[in-house]
This record gives C-alpha cells, sequence and structure tokens, in this order.
C-alpha cells in the first residue's frame, strides 16, 4: 500500500505514464489482499450465531465506500492546482493508511491449521496420514474448485469491464461528469448492499440457484446497457449497472461459498484453496479487464465500441452459463484423483452450514 502511494505521488509529479503504471499494479495487489480478508471473518468470531453479524458489518462499509470514494476522488482532483490528481492520490493514501490502522486493531486468532502444521513440523511428532496433503495441482483439477473459481473470474469480468469503460461511453453521448458519477455510486451500491440479505436467500434456496440468479441479473443488466444505443436514457444506464453490481454480489458470493462445500478443506490447507482461488479468479478476470478499453476503442466513435464491449462481455456471461449448464448435467471435471478429493456428491446439497452463510454475506472489507 505504501509502494502504491509513493508511485502515485511520483507518477503524478514527474507526469510518467510508466510510473503510474507501476502504481496501478501496487493498488491492484492492495486490493485483491483486501478481498481475501472476507475470509478473515470466519476466525475473528469465535461465536456462530455472531458471525453473520460481523461480516454484515464488513459488507456495510463497503456500502459506505460506494459514496466515500468516488465522492473523494471527484473531490480532490484538482485540490492542488499545479498537479492535477496529486490530490486524489493523496486521499487514496489516506485511505489505504486507516485500512492498515484498523487491521492492526483486529485480534486474529491463531488457526487450526496453523496447530496442525506445528505438530507435523515437530521433530518428536512424525506426521500422520491424515496429515499427508495430495499435491497442489491435483487441487486445481477438481471439479469443485474449477467451477466456482471460473465462475468467479467471470462474474469479475462481467461486472468490471463496463464498469471500467461507462464514463467514458456517456461523457461520448453528452453526459456530464457528475451524472456519470452517480451512475457508478448506485452500481457500487449494487454491488454491495445485497450482502445483507445474500446469506439467507442462499441458505433457502442454494448456492448453485443463486448463481442461476445472478446470471439471469446479468442477463437483464446487459439488455438495458445495450438498449441505451437505440434509446439514450439517464434511468436505463443507471438501473442497468446496478443490475450489473447485483448480479456480481449474487455470482461472486454464491461461488465463495461453494467452494467452502465438499472436503476440499479437509484435503488442503483451506488458507491455500482460498489462496489459489482468489489468484486465479483475479488473474484470469484482469486479463479481460485490462482488454476492455481496447475493445471498446476497436468498436469505433461514441456508442459502437460499447456496443462491441457489451458483447464480449455476452460471450463471457454465456460461459458462465455453461458453466452452470455442465454442473448440473455434465461429467466430473477431474483427473484420476484420490477418492476424498472428489467432493460432487456434496456439492449436491443444497444446505449450508452457519459459516458458510457467514462468509455470503461478507464481499469485501472496502
Amino acid at each position: 500500500m505504501l509502494g502504491a502511494f509513493l508511485f502515485g505521488i511520483l507518477a503524478v509529479y514527474l507526469q510518467s505514464e510508466a510510473l503510474f503504471l507501476l502504481a496501478s499494479c501496487a493498488f491492484g495487489m492492495a486490493m485483491g489482499m483486501g478481498f481475501h480478508l472476507r475470509f478473515a471473518a470466519l476466525g475473528v468470531v469465535s461465536s456462530a450465531h455472531h458471525k453473520s453479524f460481523a461480516m454484515t458489518l464488513v459488507v456495510s462499509g463497503g456500502c459506505l465506500a460506494a459514496f466515500a470514494g468516488p465522492e473523494a476522488a471527484q473531490g480532490t482532483i484538482n485540490m492542488i492546482q499545479a498537479y492535477p490528481y496529486m490530490g486524489t492520490m493523496i486521499m487514496t493514501g489516506i485511505y489505504h493508511v486507516l485500512n492498515a490502522v484498523f487491521l492492526l486493531m483486529v485480534m486474529f486468532p491463531e488457526t487450526v491449521e496453523t496447530k496442525k502444521d506445528e505438530l507435523v513440523l515437530s521433530k518428536d511428532t512424525p506426521p500422520s496420514p491424515a496429515a499427508t496433503r495430495p499435491p497442489i495441482y491435483q487441487l486445481l483439477l477438481t471439479r469443485s474448485f474449477l467451477v466456482p473459481m471460473l465462475l468467479s473470474s467471470c462474474s469479475w469480468a462481467t461486472m468490471a469491464m463496463p464498469m471500467g469503460i461507462v464514463r467514458i461511453a456517456m461523457a461520448s453521448v453528452g453526459y456530464t461528469s457528475r451524472q456519470s458519477l452517480y451512475v457508478m455510486e448506485m452500481h457500487f451500491l449494487g454491488m454491495y448492499a445485497p450482502g445483507f440479505v445474500t446469506g439467507k436467500w442462499i441458505q433457502a434456496s442454494g448456492y448453485k440457484f443463486m448463481c442461476r440468479i445472478g446470471c439471469a441479473v446479468f442477463m437483464v443488466a446487459l439488455i438495458l446497457l445495450q438498449v441505451v444505443r437505440v434509446v439514450d436514457h439517464f434511468a436505463l444506464w443507471a438501473i442497468g449497472m446496478v443490475l450489473i453490481g447485483v448480479g456480481w454480489n449474487f455470482v461472486f458470493t454464491s461461488s465463495t461459498v461453494w467452494l467452502t462445500k465438499g472436503n476440499l478443506q479437509e484435503q488442503y490447507a483451506s488458507s491455500t484453496v482460498r489462496a489459489m482461488h482468489d489468484f486465479f479468479m483475479f488473474m484470469l478476470s484482469g486479463i479481460w479487464i485490462l482488454s476492455a478499453s481496447f475493445i471498446y476503442a476497436a468498436g469505433g466513435e461514441q456508442l459502437s465500441g460499447w456496443g462491441l464491449l457489451l458483447w464480449v462481455v455476452l460471450g463471457i456471461w454465456a460461459f458462465m452459463l455453461l458453466l452452470l449448464v455442465f454442473d448440473f448435467l455434465g461429467p466430473h471435471i477431474t483427473t484420476k484423483l484420490p477418492a476424498a478429493v472428489q467432493s460432487d456428491a456434496n456439492d449436491k446439497r443444497t444446505d449450508t452450514p452457519k459459516e458458510a452463510l457467514a462468509l455470503s454475506v461478507s464481499i469485501t472489507n472496502r
């Protein structure tokens, strides 16, 4: 976080695109670690009864950030007249410092996995067969890991590609910066606000069903955002981007809960499963997000590029839908693995443990 702040300040001061790119990469890494903290609430709160409430507080911070972040960025652009956006970089650094301070106040308990690892590494205690974990590559080939990871990646790409371009597209047809900022704020609210109820809906209907609902919401959003090319109305932009955020919430939350199902956590350290999930999720979705500006530029002027971008996003949505259909009808996505790793039978259940439910309403610490 400190490196991102320093590189950002230098980039603005020196007007260096290379340093700005480096700062953006550092900010992205900090954001990825921040999102990974959605798993931490499971261990911080000891009482299962209060886990859901703790994660609701986490997601409520996202609702606040939906307005505080964009407004702070917009308001500090010209804070230092000689160096536009210097104030925005400083404000971003302040937020990161506050985030670090708050994290230092959290008392993270010692995990069970740490204790097990200490026993395995002890010279006096030989490793038991139960403590021997299969090679990590086997994790990457299991259906119970691969499907939710790909769903998470697709949900990020489907949400973030339009999000990154929408203000440019709106400006091209005459909307003001303030109007597009409102659309972004509503979009962020759509991303985080459903977290208060998504957990209950997963409990009632199952995480796979909620992934399907999320795909349906994505489809409605993409239709509305395509319609603006014909009927250009502010409400269509706003509603479409809100629904994009809601669809992301449903699919991303449900696929995160999906990851906790089965016995992957018994075969591998849960920290390994979660870290590998987030690594591949951000890597795959990042490739698509990086390509969004090139796709938009290739489409032509005004909303022609916007239309092309949405067609590409529609393709990602179709792949997400195929994953759900394949999981419902298709064979196992796996090689010959230990029987304990193949947890598809457990994936058929629609009940959700309390800890998984608590996880479902924790989207981000941001």
